[in-house]
């Protein structure tokens, strides 16, 4: 009986530790796709705030 529940506590202590890891590689998944997605929208508001493509843009667009 004893080394059941030490075989179980061990298991428990294990898939506690998997599951850690897994909730802490989740949470870095989530924060470095949210960084890529800041450096890209800052690299598409950069890219609209150039006066040379705006012009172009409206130029193309033919708008005023």
């Amino acid at each position: 009986n004893d080394n059941i529940s030490k075989l179980a506590i061990k298991s428990l202590s294990e898939s506690s530790s998997s599951i850690q890891t897994a909730i802490s590689q989740l949470i870095s998944t989530e924060i470095n796709c949210k960084k890529e997605k800041s450096i890209e929208e800052k690299k598409l508001k950069t890219k609209d705030e150039n006066p040379k493509l705006q012009t172009l843009r409206k130029v193309v667009l033919n708008k005023k």
